[in-house]
């Protein structure tokens, strides 16, 4: 957990070969909200930011930030990515 912008976050540094849009990087939201439960669980935070930092190897920066109730929804689509899952095992398990 860090302080970015003033608000308790997950920061994510990732790498590229290219710049990468907004809407290609659902999957790298979820994974902040991952980290963030399992954080606020172990240890009685309330973690509700994630932040990408990305840099290409141009040495092009971009930063995306999701907080609040975009937070919350990427949180929510996680929990609902995770029951998918041990549906699907408990499905084969039978």
């Amino acid at each position: 957990m860090w302080v970015y912008d003033n608000n308790e976050s997950i920061i994510d540094f990732k790498s590229s070969n290219r710049i990468k849009k907004r809407e290609w990087i659902t999957d790298y939201f979820l994974q902040t909200c991952a980290y963030a439960l399992a954080h606020n669980l172990q240890h009685k935070t309330n973690i509700r930011q994630g932040v990408i930092l990305i840099c290409t190897s141009k040495f092009e920066f971009q930063e995306f930030i999701i907080k609040d109730n975009e937070f919350l929804w990427y949180q929510k689509k996680f929990e609902d990515r995770v029951r998918k899952y041990q549906d699907l095992v408990r499905l084969e398990d039978e």
